[in-house]
């Protein structure tokens, strides 16, 4: 008899207890669990998704089939981030917030940078710093370009290899400029 009250409890226990062995209603539900990591596994105990906490802040990452991490989602010292990843898990589009303003970069499947869009407060546009100005670069093998609309006016901007500056395009407040530069940098042709 002792042996079928032990085995009625033990049932109870086993399969009318609510999902994950915690009993139905909230005085039941723990307020707060408190760990350094997460790890989700798939039905084979595959790690499918991972929260955790380092150093530069917390990060969510979601795995593929193959263990490969296919989205990152993280806040570090500087803001968000959300990077997804390719099969070979090359990152290959990145989005972040950071203390310059926004970020999206597009790479190609070695991970280059090929196509970066940003906003920030400070840029560069070969002749000075200035303020409130997006900014698009599209890049290969064989150089890049970057157009930059700021405080003075957009500019165009066409690099040779090694991101050095070719040719320049702008239109200021005093008027369009244009300038042409030899493979060393100096300048061969310049207007006005």
């Amino acid at each position: 008899m002792l042996l079928i009250i032990v085995g009625f409890a033990l049932h109870r226990t086993l399969f009318d207890a609510a999902p994950s062995g915690i009993a139905e209603g909230a005085k039941s539900v723990p307020y707060e669990i408190r760990a350094r990591n997460f790890i989700l596994v798939d039905a084979n105990g595959e790690s499918r998704a991972a929260l955790s906490v380092s150093k530069y802040g917390p990060r969510l990452c979601l795995r593929d089939n193959k263990n490969k991490d296919r989205v990152i989602i993280g806040v570090i010292k500087d803001g968000p981030w959300l990077s997804l990843h390719d099969e070979n898990g090359e990152d290959r589009a990145a989005l972040s917030v950071h203390n310059q303003g926004p970020v999206l970069c597009l790479s190609d499947e070695d991970g280059g940078a090929r196509a970066v869009l940003w906003v920030r407060g400070r840029m560069y546009d070969g002749r000075e710093f200035y303020k409130d100005g997006p900014a698009l670069t599209l890049s290969n093998e064989a150089g890049d370009a970057k157009l930059q609309v700021g405080q003075y006016g957009p500019v165009l901007d066409l690099c040779g290899e090694h991101g050095r500056e070719r040719a320049g395009l702008g239109v200021y407040k005093d008027g369009p400029w244009m300038e042409l530069r030899d493979a060393d940098g100096k300048t061969i042709r310049s207007t006005p």
